[in-house]
């Protein structure tokens, strides 16, 4: 007797609405914030930086939600392809492509950049076999590509910039779906933190990292 694989239901009209919904918080959140609390008296800006607050948190919380769907449907998934093999992380190919174009971006050389192989492994330790991306994962991974790099400071902030940038614009997405304009803005901001990113992975401090990641997140 032949039995029919369940189908997979279609969440992505759920994404879709996620990722307008956190869109929608985000530029209200940012014009309020350029415009807002600094006109208001100190009582009411108080007020006010709460509620940025608040509204940073929500779009935290609809990136998890949006995640939680997807990992979800992940795990009832096979963990090894047809021919045996173990199956890449599900967002592997999302942040190899959001390192390439981070590194184009800052025009940094691909022989700076830690092999392929090394990236995928460490992001596989990172995040678990299926896991989930978040920052303490991303701090890790951080931590693990800077590791042992050679050619001096220069290098090393072109590099800690870039990988900060794709991480960042991993985790301020909704499941990976990194568009071209929050790579563009997470790596900007990811220069404009350079000296933080460099200190902690030189004092291999995971915790800062992982507290930058958290603090950044929502401002991509």
């Amino acid at each position: 007797m032949d039995f029919k694989r369940p189908q997979t239901p279609d969440v992505e009209p759920v994404r879709h609405m996620l990722r307008g919904l956190r869109g929608v918080l985000k530029e209200g959140r940012d014009r309020f914030a350029r415009e807002i609390p600094d006109r208001l008296p100190t009582p009411a800006s108080v007020a006010a930086r709460a509620l940025l607050h608040g509204v940073d948190q929500m779009a935290h919380d609809i990136d998890r939600l949006a995640v939680n769907i997807s990992h979800g449907l992940r795990s009832t998934s096979p963990t090894k392809d047809d021919a045996g093999r173990p199956r890449a992380h599900p967002l592997a190919d999302a942040f190899m492509g959001a390192l390439a174009a981070a590194r184009r971006q800052r025009a940094l050389p691909d022989a700076a950049m830690p092999d392929e192989a090394v990236v995928r492994t460490a992001f596989a330790v990172a995040c678990g076999p299926d896991g989930p991306f978040e920052p303490d994962g991303a701090a890790s991974l951080t931590l693990t590509l800077l590791a042992g790099g050679e050619g001096g400071d220069a290098a090393d902030r072109g590099r800690a910039v870039v990988i900060f940038g794709a991480a960042l614009s991993l985790l301020a997405s909704c499941d990976g779906e990194t568009s071209a304009s929050i790579l563009r803005s997470a790596v900007d901001l990811s220069a404009a933190l350079s000296d933080d990113i460099l200190g902690a992975c030189k004092s291999d401090d995971g915790a800062a990292l992982a507290d930058l990641y958290r603090k950044y997140r929502a401002h991509v």
